[in-house]
Formats: C-alpha cells, sequence, structure tokens
C-alpha cells in the first residue's frame, strides 16, 4: 500500500537525480575531451576553449527551450542519438575540421566546436529540464544533480580518463 508507493517514489527519484548527473556528466565531458579533439587542429588557444564553452551553453539553452520537442519520446532516443553520432565522428568529423582550418581562425574555432560537441551536447542538456519536470516538486534537487554530474564529468575526463586511456578511447566511451 502506502508504504510501497513511497519506496516507489522514492526509487523513482533516484533514478531522476542519477539520470541528470549523467546527463551533466556527459555535457561537460563531451567539452574536455573535445578540447583535446580540437587541439592539433587549433591548439590549446583561447579560441579553441571560448568556442566550445559557447556551444556548451548555446547547447544548453537550446535543450533547455526545445526539451519537450526532444525528449517526447523519452531521453532514450536522445542518449542514442548522441551515442551514434560520437561513434561515427572518427569517419567523417576529421575531414570536416580539415575544412575547417581554411576558414578565419573564430569562425573555424566555432565550426570545430559545433561540430564535436554541438548536437550531442543540446541532446544531453535536453534531459535535465526533462528530469527535472518529471521530479515535480523537488526538481531543485535535479538542479544540484546535474550540477554535480558536470563537476564530476570534467575532472573525470580531465585528470583520469584522458591521462590514462586516451582522448580517442575516452571519445568513444563517452558514445557508448
Amino acid at each position: 500500500g502506502v508504504r510501497r508507493e513511497l519506496s516507489s517514489k522514492g526509487m523513482a527519484m533516484t533514478s531522476l537525480r542519477a539520470g541528470a548527473a549523467v546527463a551533466g556528466f556527459l555535457t561537460l565531458g563531451i567539452e574536455m575531451v573535445a578540447g583535446r579533439v580540437l587541439a592539433p587542429y587549433l591548439g590549446s588557444s583561447l579560441h579553441q576553449w571560448a568556442a566550445l564553452i559557447g556551444v556548451v551553453l548555446l547547447a544548453y539553452i537550446g535543450g533547455y527551450a526545445f526539451y519537450r520537442t526532444l525528449t517526447r519520446r523519452g531521453p532514450e532516443p536522445l542518449l542514442i542519438v548522441a551515442g551514434l553520432y560520437l561513434l561515427l565522428f572518427p569517419l567523417w568529423g576529421f575531414s570536416l575540421l580539415e575544412i575547417f582550418l581554411n576558414w578565419p581562425l573564430a569562425l573555424a574555432a566555432i565550426a570545430s566546436a559545433l561540430t564535436t560537441a554541438g548536437l550531442p551536447s543540446l541532446l544531453w542538456a535536453a534531459l535535465l529540464p526533462y528530469f527535472q519536470e518529471k521530479a515535480g516538486k523537488k526538481s531543485a534537487s535535479i538542479l544540484a544533480w546535474g550540477s554535480a554530474g558536470n563537476l564530476v564529468g570534467v575532472w573525470t575526463i580531465a585528470f583520469v580518463a584522458v591521462p590514462t586511456i586516451g582522448t580517442r578511447l575516452t571519445w568513444l566511451g563517452l558514445g557508448g
């Protein structure tokens, strides 16, 4: 009866918090590894990082604004599409980055950031308001868990994953 209902509500809230943390981890995790992917093309420059940070912020804006449309079939399709994008990126993305090198630096940096991190970041950013809406009155904790995921994602990618397994495997790991 009541105990089972409270237990299932607690489990649902735990799942929502975990989902928000994973979405936060992925969104800023891709920003970190994209910085490594772009370094051979643009260096680790102010332009490159400004473009990546700007693209992720733009993805948050778009994800928050259009989350109802993007999540109407639930979170799973977004995770699948973002994952496939990252897994298939090596087949076509590096050729596109080479083309961008012929452009003015600011445009090349923004186009490169959009190409590497734009779509996955947009899709993952749409998950946070989705989980927040599902949480109802307790939605502030969803924001906290999403931000915790952001922090863990940045530090894990920068200090553990890339130094341990390298950029390529970290990139593919975010996709799979």
